[in-house]
Formats: C-alpha cells, sequence, structure tokens
C-alpha cells in the first residue's frame, strides 16, 4: 500500500500514537483481503509531529512515499491561525463580555 494521508489527530494523543492506530486498522483491513504477509510489510511515517496537547492534520506517508519524507520536508511552510481572546470585566455590577476575534498570518 503506497499513498499519502491527512489525517486529523485529536489532541491528548501523541503523533506516533496515532500513527499506530492508523496502521493497526489498515492492518487489519488488509489482512481480511490479502495475505498477512503482505499486511505485515506496510511501512508508515509521519511529516512533523505535532504535540500531544493539539489537534490538527497529521500528514502520514505510506509504503515507497516514506522515502519522500526528506523532499517534502523541503518545501517552504505557512502557518495560519485564528486566535480568540475573551475579556470579562465587572463594571458597577454589570457583566460585561467583550469578544474579539483576531487572524495571524504566521511567516
Amino acid at each position: 500500500m503506497d499513498g499519502i494521508l491527512n489525517i486529523c489527530k485529536p489532541s491528548g494523543m501523541s503523533s506516533f500514537a496515532c500513527l499506530k492506530a492508523v496502521k493497526f486498522r489498515l492492518l487489519r483491513e488488509l489482512s481480511d483481503n490479502a495475505s498477512p504477509m503482505r499486511a505485515k510489510s506496510v511501512k508508515m511515517g509521519f511529516l512533523g509531529t505535532l504535540d500531544p496537547n493539539a489537534d490538527g492534520v497529521l500528514v502520514l506517508l505510506c509504503g515507497r512515499y516514506t522515502k519522500m519524507a526528506d523532499k517534502l520536508h523541503e518545501g517552504d511552510k505557512t502557518y495560519h491561525t485564528l486566535l480568540q481572546t475573551f475579556f470579562r470585566q465587572s463594571k458597577a455590577g454589570i457583566a460585561v463580555a467583550v469578544e474579539e476575534k483576531v487572524r495571524y498570518h504566521i511567516l
């Protein structure tokens, strides 16, 4: 099996644990539909590492695409984020809530 998978990694899970869970699922599917030896030969890896507390896209490489990891890392990266801040203060016994949404473009 060769390919690139974009996985939405949930927070609370390491990148390696996410890879392991996806690989287990793929191996189980391949074992049902192909020989057990073919299933055991699937190689997988990931590009970059997400903090276990972060959720986000984790790029998984399968089969011969694992050898392309260095080439894929060479390109420029752009990060986008949406920062939401909330302020709450009391003024004369009345709670005032201010919501501010700010977009940052990080290069």
